[in-house]
């Protein structure tokens, strides 16, 4: 029985039993709760002092309100759309660096011949590990955390002793790791330019592949910086102080301004309009840098875990194997996976020649499972109903 393909779990944190205006995790509650309380107090001991000392007579506040609340909105709009366009950005560089790592390990665990006589599949293994530990060292270098930890803060000695430079020596006895120099990102580049450098001076590897790996490493680097530059580019400091002291004035004042058409209800206004003006600011704040660990920031833990999945599930198959298993050859031709099933019938509704289909090349030796499967589904299809090619239907 083929084993069921691995899919793309599409899941929402937000989704769920609770509808999400009810939901604290995500949400700004937690950074905006002492603003309200203070201008909640400050609105108290407004109303408090005209009710039972003295009522201050203020002029109507209706124009004030409206003109300040319409520049206010603005310059919050401005400041959340710019921190998202930084948390887009950062997504897109960590997108084109999973790509520049997905095609880097393809090409060497499969391009790099194997010697007659010499087993390099250590070597390589060794070089994807070096590749992993890159983009562990980006995502530490991000949040200001040297080394090759992983999210739990366990080290992986593995990952740092495969550097000449960095050997055990650099661990102490529980296995913490000591502080690094902040260019191990590169050093780790520069390792496997030197790796792969050698391969192709002893002919292991041909001048296209050899180019393909050479795209991805400046790929990767070119994402590193891309990195660096969100996060030692920040929102300029003159703006966001002013923009947060044009707030905090306005709330001061709103106070003032309602009592006399809310009277005590102006405190919940005042705590209502805190609430939505500085959650936004700090909406803002907390999205410019995407790879923290705050709950709205990039799942740089998951992406990580994701390619050490991949990894590991491509490293448990020798290069020799995969290549005798796609042999191209006509006897090898498992012809009966291709005509049988609704397999068949998508690539006839596509316009697809089957010709063209079967010429791909099968081997019978790993997919024979795979065949049995779907003559299997085939006659249970023609009694009760349609299958796949894994003999189940969704």
């Amino acid at each position: 029985m083929v084993p069921p393909p691995n899919r793309i779990e599409l899941k929402s944190k937000v989704v769920g039993v609770w509808p999400t205006a009810f939901r604290v995790r995500g949400s700004v509650l937690k950074r905006v709760w002492l603003p309200m309380l203070i201008f909640s107090l400050w609105a108290t001991f407004i109303t408090v002092i005209n009710t039972y000392v003295c009522a201050f007579k203020f002029p109507p506040g209706i124009v004030f309100i409206t003109v300040t609340s319409f520049v206010i909105s603005l310059l919050l709009g401005f400041r959340t759309s710019s921190g998202y366009d930084r948390f887009n950005e950062g997504r897109k560089v960590w997108a084109s660096l999973t790509v520049c790592v997905r095609n880097l390990v393809r090409v060497i665990w499969i391009g790099i011949d194997e010697p007659k006589g010499n087993d390099n599949s250590s070597e390589k293994i060794a070089a994807l590990k070096l590749i992993l530990a890159f983009v562990i060292s980006v995502r530490n270098h991000a949040r200001g955390e040297d080394g090759l930890l992983d999210p739990h803060g366990d080290v992986k000695p593995e990952y740092a002793n495969l550097l000449p430079h960095y050997k055990q020596s650099r661990f102490e006895t529980d296995g913490a790791l000591l502080t690094m120099p902040n260019h191990l990102s590169m050093d780790l580049l520069h390792i496997l330019t030197a790796y792969t450098d050698s391969h192709i001076r002893a002919g292991n590897i041909d001048l296209p592949q050899f180019s393909q790996i050479i795209a991805s490493l400046n790929g990767m680097a070119d994402a590193y910086t891309s990195v660096e530059r969100i996060v030692s580019t920040p929102i300029p400091r003159a703006y966001a102080v002013h923009l947060q002291q044009i707030v905090y004035i306005y709330l001061i004042m709103l106070p003032l301004q309602i009592y006399g058409d809310f009277k005590a209800w102006c405190i919940m206004v005042t705590a209502l309009v805190t609430f939505a003006f500085v959650g936004v600011e700090m909406i803002g704040t907390e999205i410019e840098n995407p790879f923290g660990t705050d709950a709205n920031d990039l799942e740089l833990d998951e992406f990580i875990a994701e390619l050490d999945a991949e990894l590991l599930d491509l490293v448990s198959n020798k290069r020799s194997e995969l290549i005798a298993d796609w042999d191209l050859t006509e006897e090898e031709l498992a012809v009966d996976v291709l005509t049988q099933g609704r397999f068949t019938q998508t690539l006839s509704r596509s316009g697809t020649p089957m010709g063209s289909v079967h010429n791909m090349g099968y081997s019978k030796s790993k997919y024979k499972d795979a065949s049995d499967a779907v003559e299997a589904g085939a006659a249970g299809g023609a009694s009760g109903g349609g299958v796949g090619m894994a003999g189940g239907e969704e």
